[in-house]
């Protein structure tokens, strides 16, 4: 739960910090940038967070021997994204208007991996955009293809297996019989004899043996 939390959690304060780097770009003081940069982001990175939460939350009461294991997932996860909202809408900003700095363009060196990373980035973004213009012009084609991948998703729902554990037949079981005190053994014959009759109809079984008047060295009725 850790390692599959470990991306999502800085999501939040990377946007929260970026905005807030942009809004410095623009000329505002670092106290009014993170004030305004905070307010901008803070409903859309609550909204992203409370759609993680509300996948993984449910997990949280799955019965049986199975959620006993797979809860504390959940619980990781509810946790450690919760601690980094609050982390992105009130520790960064406050840090950030006291320690954030601009960088100054002039020193950047092209050689630096930082500075080409940066151009490979501008280039995403180029490309990004031209993608997202399409989305926009084209409303229906989105729609329709989201709306269908949806229903996709209920038939890709049917291969997956609905066990974790695969079901595992014994090698050997043992059934004890208690009859009242006083039962004879004729008495406790036929009744053994008809738990014979329908152990053997049972195509699993391959062999039985059958004790009258005496425990087996059986560990309890299975």
């Amino acid at each position: 739960s850790l390692i599959l939390m470990l991306g999502m959690l800085v999501d939040n304060g990377i946007v929260v910090v970026e905005n807030i780097y942009r809004h410095m770009q623009e000329g505002k003081s670092r106290e009014q940038a993170a004030e305004d940069a905070s307010n901008e982001v803070a409903m859309p990175i609550i909204a992203s967070t409370l759609t993680t939460l509300c996948a993984f939350g449910p997990m949280v009461f799955w019965p049986g021997i199975m959620g006993e294991f797979m809860k504390y997932l959940p619980i990781t996860l509810i946790c450690g994204l919760s601690s980094s909202l609050l982390v992105a809408l009130f520790v960064n900003p406050l840090l950030s208007s006291r320690f954030m700095r601009l960088k100054d363009p002039a020193k950047e060196n092209p050689k630096k991996l930082s500075y080409k990373a940066n151009q490979l980035l501008e280039r995403l973004l180029v490309d990004y955009k031209i993608r997202l213009e399409w989305a926009i012009r084209h409303p229906k084609k989105v729609i329709s293809t989201a709306v269908l991948a949806f229903f996709f998703s209920f038939v890709l729902l049917t291969t997956v297996p609905k066990e974790f554990f695969p079901d595992v037949i014994p090698d050997q079981f043992y059934i004890e019989v208690e009859t009242p005190i006083g039962t004879s053994l004729e008495a406790t014959d036929e009744i053994v004899q008809k738990m014979e009759s329908l152990i053997i109809e049972e195509k699993n079984i391959k062999e039985f043996v059958s004790n009258v008047g005496s425990k087996g060295a059986s560990q309890g009725p299975m």
